[in-house]
């Protein structure tokens, strides 16, 4: 096994998880607590991890690249095709444009403790113009910002949650929340979903398959512990409060490192950013056959559209995108490789390949029916 193709498709993948979402994770917490919220946390992650190396799989049986909406045209019938060619595009979309929210909040901030006066939109259109000129010079440009910027990222994260550690109060752990414990559903699928960027591992490796089940299985593993780790320890840090926006989040930490969570925040979403449009990209060009110049154009065009369009509320951006669209791209996902399944045969692997994929369904379809049919959200 080579461990440099392995380490290189798992950081890339870390780099799409931990995104936008991390920054939804405290306020996550402070709704339901701290037991109810780790228990389904790590439920959805252990659901996340094996859709992910479901995925894997499918792509590394066809003999040409593609991302899931060609997948679903050569596997499932053309109604889902047409499902998966409005939701898969609109999830990268609609992920860009969390991202462009988030960044440009935490560009002003920076601006602002450099004595810089702005307003918060235009440091939004600057973070977008920053991507998409990164994006225009192509992959091997976004592989050299990625390398950096992800280990730079895993780094800040383990430092700002040993900055706010000492500030913890263990008692918030057993204190009540509330009961409605599927609140944060949407915003933990979202950010624990790296689904844009499994493709790319399965060409990094090479579609060796020890290869891209290690890298899928450490990148989405470590991705969760290290988002878990700082949303746990913010929501326990704040004692409790709801930090909903990056200020509140800033307010936790010491004043001397106010700056640590703009910093990470700006590496976080970057490297997200760059990952999810290069991914959008991609899809418009291998599974739409636009050219290079419309994929370009849709793929930095729409999220700047929805910047401009749409109300900029981040935690109910990221709850719909995790509830709806990743859990219907999950299904897609668990229908192909329940018929992959279908011909396995060997009984024992058959069987449990189904009842996997029949338990993955279930948490998918749950989160879809909760946020379409209940409309509850943090």
């Amino acid at each position: 096994m080579r461990a440099r193709s392995v380490l290189y498709a798992s950081l890339g993948l870390v780099g799409t998880i931990i995104g936008a979402g991390i920054f939804g994770l405290p306020a996550a917490f402070s709704a339901v607590g701290f037991w109810p919220g780790t228990i389904l946390f790590w439920l959805l992650a252990t659901a996340v991890l094996l859709t992910h190396l479901l995925f894997a799989g499918l792509l590394m049986h066809e003999n040409k690249r593609m991302r899931l909406t060609g997948l679903v045209s050569r596997h499932l019938d053309p109604f889902f095709h047409v499902v998966a060619s409005l939701t898969y595009p609109l999830q990268l979309v609609a992920s860009i444009f969390a991202y462009l929210i988030l960044g440009g909040e935490f560009f002003s901030i920076i601006a602002h403790a450099l004595g810089i006066q702005a307003p918060v939109g235009l440091w939004q259109v600057i973070f977008w113009i920053g991507g998409g000129v990164t994006i225009l010079f192509g992959m091997k440009a976004v592989a050299k910002v990625n390398s950096f910027a992800t280990s730079a990222k895993m780094v800040t994260v383990l430092l700002a949650v040993v900055v706010a550690w000492p500030l913890v109060d263990l008692a918030v752990v057993t204190s009540p929340r509330s009961v409605q414990w599927f609140l944060p559903f949407g915003i933990f699928l979202y950010s624990l979903s790296g689904l844009s960027s499994v493709g790319e591992v399965v060409e990094l490796t090479r579609k060796n398959k020890r290869e891209a089940y290690w890298a899928v299985g450490i990148g989405s593993f470590v991705s969760a512990l290290l988002s878990w780790m700082f949303g746990v320890t913010l929501y326990l840090a704040a004692r409790g409060f709801p930090i909903r926006t990056v200020p509140e989040i800033v307010s936790v930490l010491p004043s001397g490192w106010a700056l640590l969570v703009p910093v990470l925040g700006l590496l976080a979403v970057m490297t997200a950013y760059l990952n999810i449009a290069e991914d959008l990209k991609e899809t418009l060009d291998l599974d739409f056959r636009l050219n290079a110049q419309q994929a370009i154009a849709v793929a930095l065009g729409l999220p700047l559209l929805m910047l401009i369009t749409f109300s900029r509320d981040f935690l109910g951006t990221i709850g719909f995108i995790g509830s709806v669209f990743v859990g219907i791209n999950g299904l897609m996902i668990c229908a192909m490789a329940f018929k992959a399944f279908e011909k396995e045969r060997r009984a024992s692997t058959k069987l449990l390949g189904l009842f996997v994929i029949v338990m993955l369904s279930g948490i998918y379809l749950f989160g879809l029916f909760e946020r379409i049919l209940l409309r509850e959200s943090l």
